[in-house]
C-alpha cells in the first residue's frame, strides 16, 4: 500500500507569469498492485486532479478543481470525510466502485465543462458499476449543486445503470438535481432526504429495479412527484415522508407496489397516483393534498389501516374496470368524497359474505360514497359517524351503495391520531371488535418504543397452549396492527371461547383477553 500525507498537504500550481492555464498534469494512480492512501491533501488548478487505474482511498481530501476535470475512476475508490467539487461528467465504469462514506461532500457545477456523456449541458454522475454510499444520521453524505444560488436541475443527479450496475445508499442527502436518483438497475436507498429536484425525487424504471427498497426516506419539494415508479415490480417503500412535491408518489405500470408506515401529504396533487398497477398500502397517513388522497385508474389491491383525510377533492378515487382495490381498517374523513366511484370500477369496502374489506370509518365529509346507478359498491361493516340506535344518513350515498349492516361505533379509533408520532412506550390495544366472529376476524394493534425490538405476538387457549403465532420477527419503533382470523398455524378454526394475546417485545410482556363467539 502507498500512503500519501499526514498533516495538511497541498498540490497545485506554482503561481508564475509564463505558467499556462493548466500547468500541471495532476495525480495518475497506474501501479495495479498498489493500494494507494491520500490524507488530507488538497489537490486543485490541475488538467485532471485524480486519475486512477489501481484502487484508492481519500481520506480527509478536498478535490478543488474549478473548471476542469476533478476526478476519473478506472478503478475502485474509497472516499471518506472528502469534499470534491466536480464540474464535469463522472462515470463509475462496469465493474468498478465508488465507495462514500463519513462527512463527504459532492458539490456539483451547474454548467458542463467537458461534455463527455449526454447532457451537453449539465454534469452527470453515471454509475455503471457498484455505488455505495455510508453516511452518518449526523453527517450524512451530501451530493449538491455549488451554484451561489442553487435551483432545481443545476445538474442531472444519480443515475444508475447499466447490466452490472447497483446502488447502496444510507444517510445520503441529494439536492438540485434534475432528478435526485434515476435507477435502472437495483437499488437499496434508506435513511436519506432528496429535495429541490426539477422533476422526480427518486425515479425508478423498468423490471432491472425489481425488488427495490426504499426505507426512512424523505422526498419533498420536487417539480413533478416526490417518487415515481415505471414498469416494474416488487417495489417496496417504507418509514418514508412524500411531502410538498406536485405528486407524492406516481405509479405507472408496477405489477407489485408495496407502500408501508408513510406519509404523502401536502402535495399540489395527489397523495398517490397508481395508473394500470398493483398497489398495497398498509399503514400510511395520506393527508391535505391537493387534489385526491389516492387515485387509481384502472389500478388493484388494497388499502388497509391507513388514514385518508383533508384532500381538496376525493379521498380515494378509482376509475376504470379494472379498479378493485379493497379496503379495510381505514379512516376516510374531511375529504370533499370519501370514496369515488367512476367508468365501472368497483372499489370493496365491504363485503361480509366475501369476508373482504369492512371495518372503515367513513364519515365528516358532504359525501362518503359516490357510487354508480348501475351496479352495487359494497360497504359493509363499516361505521359512517352514527352513535348507537342510529341509522347512516341516505343522503351522504350517491348510487347504489350496500351499507347495511354497520356499525354503530368507530373500528379504527387508533387512526384518530397521528400514526407516525413515535410511540414512547410499549402497549397492547384491545382488540377490535370483542367479541368478533371468525368470518370478520379481529384486529389486533400494538406499539413498539424502541428500534430493533425482537417481537412475539401470540395467541394462547385458556389452557396456556399456543393456538397462533401472528407475529415473530425483528421490528422498528412504531405502531402495528395485524389480524387474527381466528385459525390455528395450521389452519384450523378454533373453537368458540376466551382466549388471550400475549405480546412480547424484548422480554417485556403485555396480554389481552380476547372472546371469540360463534
Amino acid at each position: 500500500m502507498g500512503e500519501l500525507g499526514g498533516g495538511q498537504v497541498t498540490f497545485e500550481s506554482y503561481p508564475s507569469s509564463g505558467a499556462a492555464s493548466r500547468d500541471w498534469v495532476g495525480i495518475r494512480f497506474e501501479e495495479t498492485s498498489l493500494h494507494s492512501v491520500l490524507k488530507n491533501t488538497r489537490i486543485k488548478d490541475a488538467e485532471l486532479a485524480i486519475e486512477n487505474y489501481a484502487p484508492i482511498q481519500l481520506y480527509g481530501c478536498t478535490v478543488d478543481n474549478t473548471n476542469r476535470r476533478s476526478i476519473a475512476l478506472h478503478a475502485n475508490a474509497i472516499v471518506n470525510n472528502s469534499t470534491i467539487y466536480i464540474t464535469c461528467d463522472t462515470k463509475i465504469e462496469a465493474g468498478d466502485t465508488l465507495g462514500l462514506a463519513g462527512d463527504s461532500k459532492i458539490y456539483v457545477s451547474p454548467v458542463d465543462s467537458f461534455n463527455t456523456l449526454y447532457d451537453p449541458q449539465k454534469v452527470e454522475f453515471l454509475s455503471n458499476g457498484r455505488l455505495v454510499v455510508n453516511g452518518q444520521s449526523n453527517h450524512p453524505v451530501q451530493f449538491t449543486s455549488y451554484s451561489s444560488s442553487p435551483s432545481a436541475g443545476d445538474w442531472r443527479g444519480l443515475e444508475i445503470s447499466g447490466s452490472s450496475a447497483s446502488a447502496q445508499l444510507a444517510y445520503c442527502n441529494l439536492s438540485f438535481g434534475y432528478h435526485g436518483i434515476k435507477a435502472t438497475r437495483p437499488i437499496q436507498l434508506s435513511h436519506s432526504t432528496i429535495s429541490d429536484c426539477q422533476v422526480y425525487g427518486i425515479y425508478l424504471q423498468n423490471s432491472g429495479v425489481n425488488g427495490a427498497h426504499v426505507s426512512y426516506c424523505t422526498s419533498g419539494d420536487n417539480g413533478c412527484a416526490g417518487m415515481m415508479v415505471s414498469m416494474c415490480s416488487n417495489v417496496t417503500v417504507d418509514h418514508s415522508e412524500f411531502d410538498e412535491n406536485y405528486y407524492g408518489i406516481d405509479v405507472d405500470g408496477v405489477s407489485a407496489l408495496y407502500v408501508k408506515h408513510s406519509n404523502m401529504k401536502n402535495n399540489a396533487g395527489d397523495g398517490l397516483e397508481a395508473i394500470n398497477s398493483a398497489c398495497y398500502v398498509d399503514t400510511c397517513i395520506v393527508e391535505s393534498n391537493g387534489q385526491q388522497g389516492i387515485y387509481m385508474p384502472y389500478s388493484w389491491g388494497w388499502i388497509q389501516g391507513t388514514k385518508i383525510w383533508k384532500n381538496d377533492a376525493n379521498g380515494l378515487y378509482c376509475y376504470g374496470s379494472s379498479s378493485t382495490p379493497r379496503v379495510a381498517q381505514s379512516k376516510i374523513e374531511q375529504n370533499e368524497v370519501g370514496v369515488h366511484v367512476a367508468a365501472g370500477a368497483c372499489p370493496v369496502l365491504g363485503d361480509e359474505d366475501l369476508d373482504c374489506g369492512q371495518y372503515n370509518s367513513i364519515y365528516d365529509q358532504p359525501t362518503f360514497v359516490y357510487g354508480s346507478p348501475y351496479y352495487t359498491i359494497m360497504a359493509e361493516n363499516c361505521w359512517w359517524g352514527t352513535q348507537q340506535g342510529e341509522s347512516p344518513n341516505p343522503l351522504k350515498f350517491k348510487g347504489l351503495v350496500d351499507y347495511s349492516p354497520f356499525l354503530q361505533q368507530d373500528p379504527v379509533l387508533y387512526l384518530a391520531q397521528n400514526m407516525r408520532a413515535e410511540p414512547t412506550m410499549l402497549s397492547l390495544s384491545q382488540n377490535y371488535p370483542n367479541p368478533f366472529v371468525r368470518a370478520g376476524g379481529t384486529t389486533i394493534s400494538y406499539s413498539i418504543p424502541s428500534s430493533h425490538s425482537a417481537v412475539a405476538l401470540t395467541i394462547y387457549d385458556v389452557a396456556g397452549r399456543k393456538v397462533r403465532t401472528l407475529v415473530g420477527n425483528i421490528q422498528g419503533r412504531g405502531r402495528y396492527s395485524v389480524n387474527w382470523d381466528g385459525r390455528t398455524d395450521f389452519g384450523a378454526k378454533v373453537a368458540a371461547g376466551v382466549y388471550f394475546c400475549r405480546l412480547t417485545v424484548n422480554g417485556t410482556s403485555r396480554s389481552k383477553k380476547l372472546l371469540l363467539v360463534r
